[in-house]
């Protein structure tokens, strides 16, 4: 079980309010803090995979929508809502509405095994075959698409299996040795590439809480092989060639990075800042002689807020921004991304929108 660690999580947010301003949320994410922190507070995080809080969904964790039979109803420690009574009487007594959730659980299992064999049929090495979703943290979209095999899989996993098949269409993972990741959310995306490649030295980055919850749940699944917060918060330098496989920095503890990082890759995180940060944030990046620049992004931006304080970002980063601010990096790859989710609001889809794979390479390796 994943366990809480206020201690831990306190001492993230003291650090934080002492750091640079470009080192904390943005107005963008400061929103969604303000509702976060008070959740994770209240309820833990063992089970943070299981919650109904859409807010969770925000970074990487798949959930299942609230029109599909609630995982309560499995659960007899479970704590019924006036609403969640209501329907547990309904799933009892009325046999249309027991024939209504069938059929969105026949339609959500459905769905989760198109997810499976798109992923699938993608790789030809049938790697995704070999690897599973922990299960930590309780997901309630765990499933197995495959009679013959037992794996278990949640569309976050399968979604972050799929972003690794594209960058490794131009990418050499077997000459890696080290990759960060900036806005690592709950650890989804180094769970795959750790389980794949357990030689690469991975480092992740971010703001808390979302620090705080990867840096617990990695722990739970990769015991003994991560380096946390609290021993990373009080080195003066971090060397990648001795450190354990897995290590956890604050944003604000970027610039203690000694080793060159081969791999950089960040995930719907720059689209949710403004371009001051994001450039501060490259300069630093490009500093560690990073070969492979790797990013998921909006190239419009997202949405502007209508004032400081409510949601959006108060500027938007576009396509230009990334090109603008990493000099030492040519733009080798573009491609429109596929994305498949199921939320708690009760949507379902696989579709492409603005967001956008692009891969960049240090120039002067592509003189060689």
């Amino acid at each position: 079980m994943i366990q809480d660690d206020y201690y831990l999580l306190n001492k993230m947010l003291e650090d934080m309010e002492k750091a640079h301003l470009f080192f904390k949320p943005t107005n963008y994410w400061q929103v969604y803090q303000n509702k976060l922190l008070p959740i994770i507070k209240r309820e833990g995080i063992a089970r943070f995979r299981a919650s109904d809080c859409k807010i969770f969904s925000s970074f990487g964790v798949s959930q299942i929508p609230k029109t599909l039979t609630r995982q309560w109803l499995h659960d007899k420690q479970a704590d019924f809502s006036l609403v969640d009574r209501i329907t547990r009487a309904l799933l009892r007594k009325n046999s249309f509405f027991i024939r209504s959730q069938k059929q969105h659980m026949e339609t959500l299992q459905a769905f989760r095994n198109a997810c499976f064999y798109f992923v699938l049929q993608g790789d030809k090495d049938k790697q995704i075959l070999s690897i599973a979703d922990s299960g930590y943290g309780d997901p309630q979209d765990l499933f197995s698409p495959l009679p013959s095999n037992n794996n278990k899989y949640t569309l976050s996993f399968l979604r972050y299996f799929h972003q690794l098949q594209w960058v490794r269409q131009f990418v050499d993972f077997s000459s890696i040795r080290s990759m960060l990741e900036l806005g690592c959310g709950y650890g989804g995306q180094i769970e795959v590439i750790k389980k794949l490649y357990p030689n690469i030295k991975l480092v992740l980055c971010d703001i808390p809480p979302q620090l705080y919850v990867s840096e617990q749940y990695l722990k739970q699944v990769f015991p003994n092989e991560v380096t946390g917060y609290l021993e990373t918060s009080r080195m003066d330098k971090i060397d990648l060639t001795h450190a354990k496989p897995i290590t956890i920095i604050a944003t604000w503890d970027l610039k203690k990075i000694i080793a060159p990082v081969d791999l950089f890759w960040s995930s719907t995180t720059f689209q949710e800042m403004e371009p001051v940060v994001v450039e501060n944030y490259l300069n630093i990046i490009q500093s560690l002689e990073t070969s492979f620049i790797y990013l998921l992004q909006s190239i419009k931006g997202k949405r502007v807020a209508t004032k400081p304080g409510e949601m959006g970002v108060l500027e938007q980063t576009i396509l230009e921004h990334y090109i603008q601010y990493l000099p030492n990096h040519l733009l080798t790859q573009q491609e429109n991304a596929v994305f498949f989710a199921s939320a708690v609001d009760g949507k379902q889809y696989i579709t492409s929108y603005d967001v956008y794979h692009m891969l960049f390479q240090k120039r002067s390796s592509l003189m060689l």
